[in-house]
């Protein structure tokens, strides 16, 4: 079976359009962080899956099968928009005691006193926060979000990105259609690859030559953060080295008579060149970490693997040597002179145990989602930055912003969609090789979710998107064989 046998495009129809299009493009959109664009790819999400259940209803974008387990993110988004609900002072205290104790000896917000002033229910000066209700014995019903704006947001970007999965599975349940979504996904993640390492040699300083950075980083390609950028190559990097890998163990030397897995490896080898390039510490790890596991599967014999390993061994110390004095080993050097020997004056660090304290005080639901950045700053300690956006560690910030309840419902999701990927990998284990394709796409996924312990790679949203899109296309069988 190869990429475009059959003509595949003959099965793509109106919803597989504006649901690629919102995947496709929101990285360019300099990573979907700005309102506009990832408000514009929800919109497009939600007129793709308007027309899947106008066609053919809820079965449209629900699984035909293996549907329990997405009780799971649905309650997590609905825990998102509870969050932002306002509650009797009771249920607040009840639930978040810290939360409504700041909700008491705040002043009221600036709409309830405008409110009260244009409606003449209350003048308009010192006295007003009382007329308003809102004094220390009856503070008026508020959310357990300390930034109920911000986590209705988020809540909703949460619901467009479970309605992609949840249409790009449905889609993808076709072989054909499977293969042009995978074609599309890796074609665009490759264009991404150059388009980033041209920048790094022909660079102005702008994102895309065309728009100044907000930042004091060298922004790469459309992105801000070459973290960021290196996390997509992440995925991409496992996932066309392991397709490759499998056309060539299957078609031997006649596979270099079509351009299915030339194309697919020289991909792979672009996306890891810029993976490098991109500087990024934990990239680089997990993305040589990925070949390892890569080779270990790939290779039956105990002789094969070690032989792996010894020349996966070599290439890296080649690396090493190679880059030194690039970005990449002045970003290493910099982090031991920051560091001095000690992870724990590691900034990051520093910011996760500050964090730590904010679990102790909102346990049970968090500050609420989207609300990390406004209330750390009365955490941070003396003589560190003071504006954290992200924590950059995703997991302890779902505890933080989310507390217990989110905390408990990301482990029941994790579980539920690992153990339904490690049965539909493993389902015939003497058959490695066959799997290489899928395996990739794993690693991808794995690599992506490791580097979310130092960094916030799906709070971006464009890399969100890609990555639960993958995901979604990796549940399916046919992603075992790569057609």
């Amino acid at each position: 079976m190869t990429w475009l046998d059959d003509g595949p495009a003959s099965y793509m129809e109106a919803e597989d359009w504006p649901l690629l299009t919102a995947v496709c493009l929101l990285p360019w959109a300099f990573g979907g962080v700005e309102i506009w664009a990832y408000r514009l790819a929800a919109f497009l999400i939600a007129v793709a899956v308007f027309i899947a259940m106008a066609r053919s209803g809820w079965s449209g974008i629900v699984p035909a099968r293996d549907r329990r387990w997405l009780v799971i993110p649905v309650l997590l988004g609905l825990w998102g928009l509870f969050q932002c609900v306002p509650l009797p002072p009771a249920a607040v205290n009840l639930l978040s005691p810290s939360a409504a104790a700041i909700h008491r000896d705040a002043a009221p917000p600036l709409d309830d006193r405008a409110l009260a002033y244009v409606s003449g229910d209350a003048p308009a000066g010192p006295e007003t926060s009382e007329a308003v209700g809102d004094n220390e014995n009856d503070p008026g019903w508020r959310s357990l979000s300390l930034y109920p704006s911000g986590t209705l947001e988020r809540s909703l970007w949460f619901s467009a990105l479970f309605l992609a999965f949840l249409l790009a599975g449905r889609r993808t349940a076709v072989q054909q259609r499977c293969t042009l979504y995978k074609v599309v996904l890796l074609a665009n993640l490759a264009l991404l690859a150059l388009i980033g390492i041209m920048q790094l040699f022909y660079d102005n300083g702008k994102l895309l030559w065309i728009r100044e950075s907000t930042q004091e980083l060298r922004s790469i390609g459309p992105y801000v953060n070459p973290n960021h950028f290196a996390g997509m190559m992440e995925l991409a990097v496992p996932w066309l080295l392991g397709y490759s890998w499998w056309r060539f163990r299957k078609g031997g030397i006649q596979a270099f008579k079509e351009p299915q897995a030339p194309v697919a490896l020289g991909a792979g080898l672009v996306c890891l060149v810029a993976g490098i390039l991109a500087a990024s510490k934990m990239a680089a790890v997990l993305i040589g970490a990925g070949i390892l596991v890569l080779a270990l599967f790939g290779f039956r014999t105990v002789r094969s693997r070690v032989l792996a390993l010894t020349v996966v061994a070599v290439l890296a110390a080649a690396v090493l040597l190679g880059f030194g004095g690039t970005e990449l080993a002045q970003r290493l050097d910099d982090f031991a002179a920051a560091s001095a020997g000690d992870l724990g004056q590691y900034e990051r660090v520093v910011a996760w145990k500050a964090a730590l304290p904010m679990v102790a005080d909102y346990p049970l639901t968090g500050v609420g989602v989207g609300a990390f950045g406004h209330v750390f700053t009365a955490y941070v300690p003396p003589g560190e930055p003071g504006r954290w956006i992200q924590l950059h560690n995703d997991y302890l910030e779902v505890l933080v912003e989310g507390g217990l309840v989110a905390g408990l419902l990301l482990l029941a999701l994790i579980w539920a969609y690992g153990s339904r990927m490690v049965r539909i990998q493993f389902r015939r284990p003497l058959d490695r090789t066959a799997t290489l394709a899928r395996l990739g796409m794993v690693i991808g996924l794995v690599s992506l979710s490791l580097h979310a312990l130092v960094d916030f790679n799906h709070q971006i949203p464009g890399n969100a998107l890609m990555f639960v899109v993958v995901a979604a296309v990796a549940l399916h069988r046919h992603s075992e064989t790569g057609s």
